[in-house]
């Protein structure tokens, strides 16, 4: 009879990686007597988002918050590629939406086209076309943004004041 033998396997314990330390943010922006803390603001964000404009807060994806507290004075960016101001309709429903919460002495538009960083010549010059078109009757269009990498190749075919974009981060569209 063949005789079998048992070995003992030695397992080893693997160890979890170490976790990064995550650093704790907090941003406060006081100006005039006021304090406002970033979170507020994408909270006051995602409420006009989900009670004034009535839509999904599932949808909710990523929000650009620019604070001239000084001014009073809103910066709004229309990508014309976002179903947020995509049309005439849908800028006026949010503009008019961000305005009924805020005081504010003057609107500034600015165009940024950009589907991101594969966003190419032709969608850019379209896209501010449409945009300057789509604001023509009611305001004017002030400036655009472009990615850095097509400016020179645009500056040319669109006339607006145009600043250079870098995408910083992660982007979520």
């Amino acid at each position: 009879a063949a005789k079998t033998e048992t070995v003992k396997k030695e397992t080893t314990k693997k160890e979890a990686p170490a976790k990064k330390a995550e650093v704790q943010e907090s941003l406060h922006i006081q100006f005039d007597g006021k304090s406002y803390a970033a979170e507020e603001l994408v909270k006051s964000a995602k409420d006009i988002w989900k009670f004034d404009l009535n839509q999904d807060e599932k949808d909710f994806k990523s929000v650009e918050l620019y604070v001239k507290p000084e001014e009073n004075t809103v910066y709004y960016v229309i990508n014309c590629y976002r179903p947020w101001s995509d049309e005439i309709l849908h800028v006026d429903e949010t503009l008019s939406s961000v305005l009924r919460a805020a005081r504010v002495r003057q609107v500034h538009f600015l165009a940024d086209p950009t589907l991101g960083p594969d966003t190419t010549e032709e969608e850019v010059v379209d896209g501010m076309k449409h945009t300057q078109e789509m604001l023509r009757p009611y305001a004017q269009l002030e400036a655009g943004y472009v990615l850095s990498s097509l400016y020179e190749a645009v500056k040319p075919k669109v006339c607006l004041p145009l600043y250079p974009l870098e995408l910083c981060g992660q982007t979520f569209w």
